[in-house]
């Protein structure tokens, strides 16, 4: 297997293509908080309960970019997404803002 959905392993060797590689990717303690790990991202800011930034090391491109969100919580939404940074939010099963110590982001685009 490739790695890349829908090709077959004699394309593996393209893997690495700014296309198909994450820009930036974090594992972030919204308790703590602290980003306990990262590629791409230079800061990270907690604004309120749930509500955090993430801050690119460099500019996208453009805004047209996608975000990956995983928590130990119930609910992520990605807020606006900027070409210098992007804010997340993570919620419980009542729809409150809710902090966790296990949130994961990866960001895909040019």
């Amino acid at each position: 297997m490739s790695g890349i959905v829908g090709t077959t392993s004699i394309k593996s060797g393209l893997i690495g293509r700014p296309i198909d590689t994450a820009k930036a990717w974090a594992r972030i303690n919204l308790n703590t908080p602290v980003m306990q790990d990262s590629f791409g991202f230079k800061a990270f800011s907690r604004s309120s309960t749930g509500i955090f930034v993430l801050t690119f090391d460099s500019p996208m491109v453009n805004t047209n970019y996608s975000v990956v969100v995983s928590s130990a919580v119930h609910m992520e939404f990605v807020g606006t997404t900027n070409k210098a940074d992007v804010t997340l939010e993570t919620r419980n099963n009542s729809n409150a803002a809710a902090n966790t110590d296990k949130v994961t982001v990866v960001v895909f685009g040019k």
